[in-house]
């Protein structure tokens, strides 16, 4: 498949619900030039909840990310995450963080508060913890959104708590 495809593929792979079952392919290429590389960048802050819905498993997701993310070259951070209560409970914290509280306050007290109700959560991450800086898009949503490998991650307090969204 050529490098064309797989780019206008992404939005198939997602639409049709077909991410775990495209892992493999993925991994197995060696290589990937600079514009699949952003492409993907793209899809993943795009549709990265989706797509770790249809993987559903966060260790092949990770890998995955490692292997067609640019990689984060930058310092140690604080970032910040909105989270789902019960999927903190579960111990099965989203991989995109942030550097804006407000950012992460806005998806805590919002999207991510449904039914279970939301969090505002800090980790100062260590470099090696974070997969890759925000995407073209991300930046041009102002989200400033971090992919990060939360399998690696410690020191997590929660800031603030918010009700459910039912």
């Amino acid at each position: 498949m050529s490098y064309l495809q797989m780019i206008n593929d992404f939005d198939s792979i997602t639409r049709e619900n077909r991410w775990n079952a495209e892992v493999d392919r993925f991994l197995e290429e060696k290589y990937f030039p600079f514009d699949l590389i952003e492409q993907f960048h793209t899809r993943w802050t795009v549709s990265g909840h989706h797509i770790r819905a249809q993987i559903d498993d966060d260790s092949r997701l990770i890998k995955l990310l490692r292997h067609m993310l640019p990689k984060y070259s930058g310092m140690d951070l604080v970032l910040y995450r909105g989270e789902n209560v019960q999927r903190w409970v579960k111990n099965m914290v989203g991989l995109c963080w942030t550097t804006s509280k407000t950012t992460a306050r806005m998806f805590g007290s919002g999207l991510n508060s449904v039914k279970s109700g939301g969090l505002l959560i800090k980790c100062v991450c260590k470099a090696e913890w974070i997969i890759a800086g925000p995407s073209a898009h991300s930046r041009y949503l102002g989200e400033e959104e971090y992919t990060v490998d939360t399998s690696l991650i410690s020191n997590v307090e929660i800031i603030e708590q918010y009700d459910p969204i039912l």
